[in-house]
C-alpha cells in the first residue's frame, strides 16, 4: 500500500477499529492497536495524508488515551518489555503525526504528554551514557532521539506550545546532550534548544546557542544541503521514493534555516555560518523562491514561503550580528523583490533586512 492507494473511507475505520484496542486494559490488545497505526504510518508519504492520518487521530481522542495507556500501573505492570515496545510504537506514531497539526500538538502539551517524552529521553541518555560502544548504546541514543524529534515538531508545529511547557528542565537536558552527544542526535538536541530560545523571545544568556563549528558544518553542509536537493524542499526518508539517499535526515529546509536564523543571533555562529559560504546558498534559495512563490506543498510549516521567510531572518540576524562586514550582501535587487511578496510576514522581515543594509 502507498498512499495513491489509500481509500480512506475504508482506512479511516480500521484506524477507529485500531483506537478501540488502545482503550483496553489488556497490554497485548493495545499493541496490536498501536502496531496497526505504526504500520498505517509507514504507508503515507504524502503531506496530505500525514495531515489527514493526524486529524482522524485527534477526532478519536488518541492522545488522550494514550496518556490514559501510560498513567495506568497495571497496565505497565502486565509486562515490562512489552511496555518498552508499546512506548517505542507511541513515540515514533508522534514523530509521524505530529509535523503537520496544531490540534495534535496542543492536545499533546495540555495533557503533559511532553513531561513523558522528556522523561524517556533523559533515562534513555543515561542509559546510552553508562554503557560502552556497542547495539544496546545505539538503541538508547536513538530512542533519546525520537523524543527529541517529537519534542522539536511540537514546539515547531505550535509555537506557543512553549507557554505550556516549563523549559528549565528541558533546557538543562538540551544542553547537556548538545555538549556531549554526537551525530544526527546533537543535531536535534540543537534545533530543539533553538526552539525554545527563540519562543522565550532571546531572554538567555548569549552563549546559550553557540555551539561548535562542527555543529555548524553539519547543519548548513548535511541538513540544508539535503533539504534544499528535493522537489519538496525535505530530506526524504522513505526508501522507496525515487531520490531517497543514504542516512536521511528528514528534515525541511524551512526547518534548518529556522535553526540557523536563531543561531546566527549568536556572534560567533555567525562569523562560522558565514565563512562556510550560507550567505550565497540564501542567494540561490531566494532566487528559486521568487520563481516558485506559490507551490502544491507552501501551505504548511515546510514549504516555500516558510523557508523564505526564514531565509530573510537569517540574513537580516547576520547582518545585525555583524555589522562590520559592509559587503555581506551583494544582491539587493533580488531583495527588494520581496517587498512585494503576498505573504505578510515575508514582507516585513523583508523590510527589516533592507533598514540594516
Amino acid at each position: 500500500m502507498s498512499s495513491a492507494s489509500i481509500d480512506w473511507s475504508v482506512q479511516k475505520d480500521n484506524v477507529g477499529i485500531a483506537c478501540r484496542y488502545l482503550s483496553s486494559k489488556d497490554i497485548g490488545k493495545i499493541e496490536y492497536g498501536l502496531n496497526f497505526l505504526f504500520d498505517f504510518c509507514k504507508v503515507i508519504d504524502t503531506i496530505e495524508d500525514q495531515k489527514r492520518l493526524s486529524d482522524i487521530l485527534y477526532e478519536m481522542h488518541f492522545i488522550e488515551t494514550v496518556k490514559t495507556i501510560f498513567s495506568n500501573r497495571e497496565i505497565q505492570n502486565q509486562s515490562k518489555d512489552t511496555f518498552e515496545r508499546i512506548l517505542d510504537v507511541t513515540v515514533t506514531i508522534f514523530i509521524n503525526i505530529t509535523n503537520y497539526t496544531f490540534q495534535i500538538c496542543r492536545s499533546f502539551t495540555e495533557k503533559g504528554l511532553h513531561w513523558m517524552l522528556v522523561k524517556k529521553a533523559r533515562q534513555n541518555y543515561s542509559l546510552a551514557l553508562r554503557k560502552s560502544y556497542g547495539s544496546d548504546q545505539e538503541l538508547q541514543l536513538q530512542r533519546t532521539m525520537d523524543c527529541l524529534i517529537v519534542l522539536h515538531n511540537v514546539l515547531r508545529t505550535d509555537s506557543e506550545s512553549q507557554q505550556l511547557m516549563q523549559p528549565t528542565d528541558i533546557l538543562d537536558l538540551l544542553i547537556k546532550i548538545t555538549k556531549t552527544a554526537g551525530g544526527n542526535l546533537q543535531i536535534i538536541a540543537v534545533m530543539t534548544l533553538c526552539l525554545i530560545v527563540d519562543n522565550e523571545q532571546h531572554n538567555h544568556p548569549d552563549d546559550i546557542i553557540k555551539v561548535q563549528p562542527s555543529v555548524i558544518a553539519t547543519l548548513h553542509k548535511k541538513f540544508l544541503g539535503d533539504a534544499l536537493s528535493e522537489p519538496i524542499l525535505r530530506s526524504l526518508v522513505n526508501p522507496d521514493v525515487p531520490g531517497y539517499k543514504e542516512s536521511p535526515t528528514g528534515c525541511s529546509a524551512a526547518e534548518v534555516f529556522q535553526c540557523l536564523a536563531i543561531l546566527a543571533t549568536n556572534r560567533d555562529n555567525a562569523l562560522e555560518l558565514v565563512k562556510l559560504g550560507i550567505v550565497s546558498k540564501c542567494e540561490t534559495f531566494l532566487e528559486f523562491a521568487i520563481e516558485l512563490p506559490f507551490l502544491e506543498i507552501d501551505n504548511n510549516l515546510h514549504g516555500v514561503t516558510n523557508s523564505t521567510q526564514w531565509t530573510l531572518r537569517l540574513l537580516f540576524n547576520l547582518k545585525a550580528a555583524l555589522p562590520e562586514i559592509s559587503d555581506l550582501f551583494t544582491f539587493e535587487e533580488l531583495l527588494f523583490t520581496f517587498k512585494r511578496h503576498s505573504n505578510e510576514a515575508v514582507k516585513q522581515i523583508t523590510c527589516d533586512l533592507i533598514s540594516l543594509i
